[in-house]
C-alpha cells in the first residue's frame, strides 16, 4: 500500500467527532478574523466622524484604516492563507515571473472591458443619485493619493479579507465553485451600490479563481492592484483614457486579454504537470 493510500484511508477512517471539532475551530477562526478587520475598518472611521473629525480628510482616514486593518490582519492568519508568489509550490522562479505577467494582463484587459461595458449601461435608471455621487467622489482626491491608496492600499487590505480568510474558509466547506461565487457575492454586497457591486462581483469571481488555480493570495492581490491602478490611471488622465478608448487602444486591450489568457494557461498545465511528476 502506497503511502497516498494510508493517508486516505487515515483520512476516510478520521474520527467524525474530531471532523466536527475541526469545523468548528476553522469556523470560529473565519470568524474572529474578520470581525477583527471589519471592527477596525468600521471603528476607526467611526470614531472619527463621534469626535469631529474634518469630512474633508475622511478619505485619507479610511485609507489609513485600509492599511491598519489590512497589515494587522495579516500577520495573524494563518501562513498558509498568506502565500504570495503564484504557483509556489511546485513551480521554479520563472513560472512564477510569467504567472504574476500573465495575471497583469489580464488584469488590464478584464479591467478595461469591463469598464467599457459598464460606461454604455443606463447605469441612472438604477442608481439613487447619492450612490452615483458616491462612485464619482472616490476619485476627487490628488492622484498620487488616489494611485497609492485604491491601487494598492485599498486592494491588499480586501484581499486580506475576501481572499485570505473569507474563500479558504469556503474552499474547507464547500466545492470550489461555491466557494469562489459565494466569497465573491459577499465581495460585491461589501461595495455598498448596485454599480460597483456587479463590477466587484465579476471581479471577485476572477481573483477567487486564480487563488484557487494558484494556491497564492499574491496572485488575486496582484490582479486587484492592477486593475485598480488601470482605472484610477484613466479616471484621471484624461489623454490615457481617449487612448484606450481608440480603436489601437481597444486593439491593445484584447492583446493583453488574449496574451493573459494564453499565458496563464500554459503556466498552470506546467505546473500541474510539475505537481505531478512530483517535482
Amino acid at each position: 500500500m502506497t503511502q497516498n493510500d494510508n493517508s486516505k484511508q487515515n483520512n476516510s477512517g478520521q474520527n467524525p467527532l474530531r471532523k466536527k471539532t475541526d469545523f468548528w475551530l476553522e469556523t470560529l477562526d473565519a470568524v474572529r478574523f474578520l470581525a477583527l478587520f471589519f471592527s477596525v475598518y468600521l471603528g476607526i472611521p467611526l470614531f472619527y466622524r463621534l469626535f469631529g473629525g474634518n469630512p474633508d480628510y475622511q478619505t485619507y482616514v479610511n485609507l489609513i484604516t485600509f492599511l491598519i486593518c489590512g497589515i494587522l490582519t495579516f500577520l495573524l492568519i494563518p501562513k498558509k492563507n498568506k502565500r504570495l508568489i503564484p504557483f509556489g509550490e511546485n513551480g521554479k522562479k520563472s513560472q512564477s515571473v510569467l504567472a504574476c505577467l500573465s495575471i497583469f494582463l489580464l488584469a488590464v484587459g478584464i479591467a478595461v472591458l469591463l469598464n467599457r461595458i459598464f460606461a454604455v449601461i443606463p447605469w441612472d435608471l438604477f442608481l439613487e443619485e447619492k450612490n452615483q455621487y458616491s462612485t464619482e467622489k472616490t476619485f476627487q482626491i490628488p492622484f498620487a493619493v488616489s494611485l497609492i491608496g485604491y491601487g494598492f492600499i485599498a486592494p491588499f487590505a480586501e484581499e486580506v479579507a475576501f481572499r485570505g480568510i473569507l474563500y479558504p474558509y469556503l474552499e474547507k466547506i464547500l466545492p470550489p465553485v461555491w466557494a469562489i461565487f459565494i466569497s465573491a457575492f459577499f465581495f460585491g454586497l461589501y461595495h455598498g451600490n448596485l454599480m460597483q457591486g456587479i463590477y466587484a462581483f465579476l471581479l471577485g469571481v476572477m481573483m477567487a479563481f486564480l487563488v484557487y488555480k494558484t494556491h497564492s493570495l499574491g496572485a488575486s492581490m496582484l490582479f486587484h492592484m492592477s486593475a485598480n491602478i488601470i482605472v484610477t490611471c484613466y479616471a484621471n488622465i484624461p489623454s490615457f483614457y481617449q487612448f484606450l478608448m481608440s480603436i489601437p487602444g481597444t486593439v491593445l486591450v484584447l492583446l493583453c486579454l488574449g496574451l493573459g489568457i494564453l499565458l496563464f494557461a500554459y503556466v498552470a498545465k506546467r505546473d500541474k504537470n510539475r505537481g505531478e511528476e512530483g517535482v
